[in-house]
């Protein structure tokens, strides 16, 4: 087919628009390799210093470990206890920030700014085989993180008590008035019944009751401490709570035991014996606890029973008995008239038929209370747990405030509570006194 030049023409002009296509499309391509192959080139850079740095972590942590170990070496060769080492006064002002920026200079016209050291007190010669002996950058005393208390009162009168809460400030109770013979004048329940024969007349009996109040008592305890301390030192905070509620169990004691109520304190039980209402001038009138006197030949253990006799007189059963420590240990180092402990053998083991067996503080299986709360050289016992309760109006706590001494920054610790005892049936308990020991035992 003949093809005129004009079309000729045209051909040869799509065919040259092609190869540039084609030339421009090749130039992309090689731009994009190009741009593949540096970013191939950074990653790999990248890459080399990421391993190069781990390399150097690694150097780091082993040059670390082997520091830790010439540390823990050089720690074993101190005293035994030594801690973080102090530094000395000269290593404190070398070291010092003010001393380098000195010692740095070319000239030594400028005043030295003055350095602050801690200077500690030492000796000329030391051995070393006492932290007294031996300066403070040498060696470091271990602090025992606990403070050392005095001996603590492990057994208390509360023990041996019904305890209920008590929603009210003062409490009533009706007791009826005591047992009283036939034909007994006196107020009381009197009991006449009696065989009475077919037609005859019948006996009267009469009965009579009393309104008891018992008035709850406040016990109240505070000491001041500084802000500081507290914030500084929480142990300690907490030590005081705990010797804060401690005093208040030691005055509850002594209020359960021997409290007046002429005082603004609780009627304790001592008080409510004759002996006692007299010496206390508490004004307590009766119903009376009863009370024992040990008799010249008595054993102190023959004037405990003979008191618990008098107890269960009552019709109520001694639960416990509380004996001061020195009494207690008179008791048991009770003898035969050959030698032998009354109460029990010594080592604990049983086999015995005295009042005592084993290591347990009983006597004739009644739990003994061996406590300072009570004097020496007096006893109590009786039914604890049926004749008398202690209400509890407000349990022992803590309270905090800063109002008295706000500008001070002194805070008012105050330990308080609030509580009443009711002793229902005064002649189930028996306050004793123990007058000496026998020679001899028994």
């Amino acid at each position: 087919m003949a093809v005129d030049a004009t079309g000729g023409k045209t051909i040869l002009q799509h065919i040259s628009n092609n190869n540039q296509v084609i030339a421009d499309a090749l130039v992309t391509q090689q731009k994009e390799l190009d741009d593949v192959n540096l970013m191939s080139m950074e990653s790999s850079k990248a890459i080399r210093e990421l391993k190069a740095r781990n390399d150097e972590i690694v150097n780091e942590l082993a040059n670390e470990r082997e520091a830790r170990i010439r540390l823990e070496v050089k720690a074993q060769r101190l005293p035994q206890g030594a801690q973080e080492r102090s530094k000395s006064p000269g290593e404190q002002f070398v070291q010092s920030a003010e001393y380098k920026a000195v010692a740095g200079e070319q000239s030594m016209t400028k005043l030295t700014p003055f350095v602050s050291v801690k200077v500690m007190e030492t000796k000329a010669s030391f051995t070393g085989d006492s932290p007294n002996n031996v300066p403070g950058y040498l060696y470091t005393p271990t602090r025992l993180p606990e403070v050392i208390v005095p001996g603590i009162r492990k057994t208390h009168v509360r023990d041996v008590l019904t305890v209920i809460p008590t929603q009210s400030g003062a409490l009533e109770f009706i007791r009826e008035n005591q047992f009283l013979a036939p034909s007994t004048v006196g107020a009381g329940f009197q009991n006449n019944a009696a065989k009475v024969a077919e037609s005859g007349l019948k006996p009267k009996s009469s009965l009579s009751v009393d309104v008891e109040t018992v008035r709850v008592a406040t016990l109240a305890h505070w000491i001041p401490v500084t802000r500081q301390i507290i914030a500084d030192a929480p142990q300690i905070q907490q030590y005081i709570d705990t010797r804060l509620l401690y005093g208040l169990r030691l005055e509850e004691d002594k209020q359960l035991l021997y409290g007046t109520p002429n005082l603004q304190q609780m009627l304790g039980i001592y008080p409510m014996t004759q002996t006692g209402a007299t010496a206390t001038t508490s004004g307590y009138t009766g119903p009376w606890v009863q009370e024992y006197t040990q008799t010249v030949g008595e054993s102190m253990l023959d004037a405990i029973r003979n008191a618990m006799a008098s107890a269960e007189s009552s019709n109520y059963t001694p639960n416990a008995i509380v004996l001061n420590p020195l009494d207690w240990a008179l008791i048991e180092v009770l003898k035969t008239q050959i030698g032998s402990y009354v109460i029990g053998n010594v080592g604990g083991a049983g086999g015995s038929n005295y009042p005592n067996v084993g290591s347990a503080k009983e006597l004739w299986g009644i739990p003994v209370i061996v406590t300072t709360a009570i004097n020496q050289g007096q006893f109590l016992t009786g039914a604890f747990d049926m004749a008398a309760s202690l209400y509890d109006r407000e349990q022992a706590g803590i309270r905090i405030s800063e109002h008295v001494y706000f500008t001070s920054n002194i805070l008012v610790l105050l330990c308080e509570e609030r509580l009443g005892l009711a002793v229902f049936r005064p002649d189930a308990f028996v306050w004793g006194a123990f007058s000496g020991n026998p020679a001899n035992g028994y």
